[in-house]
């Protein structure tokens, strides 16, 4: 987007419709956060230079993964081993979904959402500072990536909001989360 983020503590939320890849496909929905604005490129979609944040999701036929990853400016295009997974359960991947990216003082989480209900909050940084500044000035972007994925399959964007976010002054994160992974995606 052309516009800078103009939040310090911010909340951002991508809303779509995923697709179901079938065998040997493979398709991710990504949204980055960073300094300036991304080069396009084979590691997924970008270049893979850049300094900031990206957080998405990744279908592919057997599983749905949560995808993270802090970058320092340094090329990664070569490596996928820095990124962060974590694997959801999913069984019905149909209606929307919603990935939501939350940066405060207090916490880096990440939240996924199924037809508006979250199901999924476990991911989360509680020392930002070892992050470096995700505060205002930087770019967000969205990016899809598909591998061998028919051409009538894309996720479907519906919605993309960026809010301020201002957490009361006696407000800790939750350190003994436990996500609620039985429920997701029935």
């Amino acid at each position: 987007f052309d516009h800078e983020n103009p939040n310090d503590e911010w909340s951002a939320m991508l809303t779509f419709k995923p697709i179901k890849p079938f065998f040997k496909e493979k398709a991710n929905i990504i949204l980055w956060y960073t300094n300036s604005a991304i080069d396009t490129g084979e590691f997924y979609s970008t270049s893979g230079v850049f300094e900031g944040i990206m957080a998405g999701i990744e279908f592919d036929a057997n599983s749905v993964e949560i995808i993270l990853a802090l970058i320092d400016g340094n090329d990664y295009s070569q490596y996928e081993d820095f990124i962060l997974r974590e694997t959801l359960p999913m069984k019905n991947v149909t209606g929307t979904m919603s990935l939501k990216l939350i940066y405060t003082k207090n916490n880096l989480k990440v939240e996924i959402y199924k037809d508006d209900e979250l199901v999924y909050d476990a991911l989360r940084f509680y020392n930002t500072d070892v992050l470096g500044d995700l505060g205002k000035g930087k770019h967000f972007t969205i990016t899809s990536h598909y591998d061998n994925v028919d051409n009538n399959k894309h996720f479907v964007l519906q919605k993309f909001n960026v809010f301020s976010r201002k957490e009361h002054e006696t407000y800790r994160p939750r350190m003994n989360l436990t996500s609620n992974m039985t429920q997701i995606m029935k």
